[in-house]
C-alpha cells in the first residue's frame, strides 16, 4: 500500500459531508464518461436517475462512439412496484 505524507491511503473515491454530518460516498473519481470533451461522472448520472420515483436503483455505463469518444450512456433500471395498477401504468 501506498500512503501519502499524512499516512493516508487514497483509495479514489469521491465523498461528500451531508448537512447532517454524514459522510455520502458519490463513486470512483476516475469513473468518467468523456463525450465530445465533456465529463459527466456515472455517479453524478445515477443520482439524478436514481430520483426518480419509479426506479428503485440505477448502473450506468457508456460505449465508444467514433467521433465523440464515449458518445451513449446507457443506464439499467430495476423499477419500483408500488402496485400492480402503478406498474402497469408505468410501463405503458
Amino acid at each position: 500500500t501506498v500512503l501519502d505524507t499524512a499516512g493516508f491511503f487514497f483509495t479514489r473515491d469521491g465523498v461528500y459531508r451531508t448537512s447532517e454530518g454524514y459522510n455520502q460516498l458519490t463513486g470512483w473519481l476516475d469513473d468518467i464518461i468523456n463525450i465530445s470533451r465533456h465529463q459527466l461522472g456515472t455517479a453524478e448520472v445515477e443520482d439524478v436517475v436514481n430520483h426518480h420515483v419509479s426506479v428503485a436503483e440505477s448502473a450506468v455505463i457508456s460505449y465508444p462512439h467514433e467521433i465523440k469518444g464515449e458518445g451513449k450512456v446507457l443506464a439499467f433500471l430495476p423499477l419500483k412496484c408500488l402496485s400492480q395498477g402503478y406498474c402497469t401504468a408505468v410501463g405503458s
